[in-house]
């Protein structure tokens, strides 16, 4: 490989590198991730917990959940999903039911879409949420009924739900058409799940008045009383299924932000390079090692590149034949002697007549490097 292509691969490693350090530089989250303070995200959600007392951790990666020791210290544990952005691998998957079956959480989805149904599935709770047919046209007001209280919620991307047995859950809000747009599950006499048809009814939209008067509030502490009866309580929140975006370069201006700090995070390679990388991992590895493979494969390119170059060089080494001023006029003299045919003679001559004698000897040290004919020649010449 030659120095200029191993340069570009550097670079580009190093782009690559720079890319996936996200850090702050002039990005955000889609949808309703905790870390998302724009209308559409839940960073509200998660400020309204705290206010009450409760441990709120954002989980980023649900691996990381097997090793924490904070679960023991706390009597209610709650595992919120709000309207994931994409599919959970089959480890956050298994992390998930582990912590609910081993841990005793209690799992609250809210989500309009179709990726929170393989939780259920994974829970064997019999509730589906038929996100082929949200009402994405209308909004639905109706009352949430949970310990005897009635909850007037507005519910603006509402997918109905399917209860598969009414036996072990049951609705708590229901349309007046007849659509059942959240349901209960209880298991020995404590709540196991609480599912609803719409991620926006937590969003930072409809939280925006924080008080007890804003029903989508009341809904929150509601939740957190009825499921934990006054004890401490402990809230994940799945901060791990929604992807970057990039800030508007507008909103940053309006924010104050020097224009010296935008142009760097312009010219920064992670507001262009970290979505797509993220989306390419879901699709190929659905894990982050996607990012290792990347640079594993680089790797292991410039090595062997670097490998074959010194072996070729090894070789030519060990094969090249180096002649000094003696050998030339010995060579001169084999031809005088017509022991070395005329073809290979004339070019030796040739040489001789228009190189100087350094520049010759090279250039017959290429002759015989690159001519099997001449060093056959050659060899036969020296050994008669």
């Amino acid at each position: 490989m030659k120095l200029g292509k191993l340069i570009v691969l550097l670079v580009l490693l190093i782009i690559i590198l720079q890319g996936i350090e996200v850090k702050d530089m002039g990005m955000s989250f889609k949808g309703a991730s905790p870390f998302n303070n724009e209308w559409d995200g839940t960073s509200s959600f998660t400020e309204i917990l705290r206010s009450i007392g409760a441990k709120v951790i954002e989980v980023t990666d649900w691996f990381q959940m097997l090793f924490s020791k904070d679960f023991d210290s706390y009597r209610c544990r709650i595992l919120y999903i709000i309207s994931p952005e994409k599919k959970f691998s089959i480890i956050s998957l298994a992390i998930i039911k582990y912590l609910v079956e081993e841990k005793n959480f209690t799992i609250v989805i809210a989500d309009e879409g179709p990726y929170s149904n393989t939780i259920l599935q994974t829970l064997n709770i019999p509730i589906e949420i038929r996100s082929e047919v949200q009402y994405r046209e209308r909004i639905l007001t109706t009352y949430i009924n949970m310990d005897n209280v009635s909850i007037p919620i507005v519910f603006v991307y509402a997918s109905p739900l399917h209860i598969k047995d009414e036996t072990l859950c049951k609705p708590i809000a229901v349309s007046r058409n007849g659509t059942i747009l959240a349901a209960i599950c209880t298991q020995n006499g404590k709540v196991k799940a609480v599912v609803f048809g719409d991620g926006s009814i937590f969003t930072n939209a409809a939280l925006e008045a924080v008080s007890e008067l804003n029903p989508h509030v009341a809904l929150v502490l509601e939740l957190m009383k009825g499921i934990c009866r006054n004890n401490r309580a402990l809230v994940l929140v799945d901060a791990s299924s929604y992807v970057y975006r990039p800030i508007p370069i507008e909103k940053l201006m309006k924010e104050g932000i020097s224009y010296d700090y935008i142009l760097t995070i312009l010219v920064n390679p992670s507001r262009y390079l970290y979505a797509p990388i993220q989306y390419f991992n879901e699709i190929l590895l659905n894990s982050k090692s996607i990012t290792f493979l990347m640079v594993l494969i680089i790797t292991i390119v410039i090595h062997k590149s670097i490998l074959q170059r010194f072996a070729t060089l090894k070789v030519k080494r060990r094969e090249k034949c180096r002649i000094d001023k003696r050998s030339l006029m010995l060579i001169i003299k084999l031809c005088n002697e017509q022991r070395i045919s005329d073809k290979f003679c004339k070019e030796i001559v040739e040489l001789i007549s228009r190189k100087k004698t350094r520049s010759a000897i090279a250039k017959i040290e290429k002759l015989i490097h690159e001519s099997e004919d001449f060093r056959r020649e050659l060899v036969q010449a020296l050994s008669s």
